[in-house]
């Protein structure tokens, strides 16, 4: 009996043991599908670089996309001057606004968001920095953005109007925000503006 007891407890142990180095190895695999999922988000935003999308414009059958941004860049952000565009169109099926069912889409009937992708970063800028332009429009030029990062930003948005709120200087940077200089991720920005 004792035999089997010292077996018994030799197998135990030897289990233990490797159960011990399976969870280590689990944690280090874990670590490093965390960082490759942050390389590939962090690829993923930098190819989107050069887009901007652009919400709220009427919806006409048979449009030239590319012909409406720069109608829409020449008379409201008032940049009259020839931008270098490499590819224009709305995104999802018609009648579907992206990310929507169609089902959803066909309720609140609003326009495809555009996506326009610029040659030249500078060009991509001008028109960025003159969004300020639209207000008033119902349209509105928003970055482009990752599923992930728009997730993280979603999180964000409602700490950024507390801060703001409170009288702090601060603004979303990809998937961080920003507050009084200080940079922020949803996991370390602090309790006070969370809600």
């Amino acid at each position: 009996m004792n035999e089997n007891d010292a077996r018994v407890d030799e197998v135990l142990e030897k289990m233990a043991n490797e159960n011990e180095d399976l969870l280590k190895e689990n944690e280090c695999l874990k670590e490093r599908v965390k960082k490759l999922e942050s390389q590939i988000t962090s690829q993923e935003n930098y190819s989107r670089r050069l887009n901007l999308r652009l919400d709220g414009v009427k919806e006409e059958v048979g449009e030239d996309t590319e012909e409406v941004v720069r109608d829409i860049v020449r008379t409201k952000l008032k940049i009259p001057d020839f931008m270098s565009i490499d590819v224009c169109h709305r995104l999802g099926s018609r009648g579907q606004k992206d990310g929507q069912s169609q089902s959803q889409s066909r309720r609140n009937n609003k326009p495809r968001t555009i996506l326009v992708r610029f040659t030249r970063l500078s060009d991509r800028q001008r028109v960025w920095a003159s969004k300020k332009e639209l207000k008033g429009t119902r349209m509105f030029l928003n970055e482009d953005y990752c599923i992930q990062t728009e997730k993280l930003r979603r999180q964000l948005y409602p700490c950024l109007k507390s801060a703001l709120k409170d009288g702090a200087k601060c603004y979303m940077n990809s998937d961080r925000l920003v507050i009084n200089g200080r940079s922020y991720t949803v996991e370390t920005v602090p309790q006070k503006y969370k809600l």
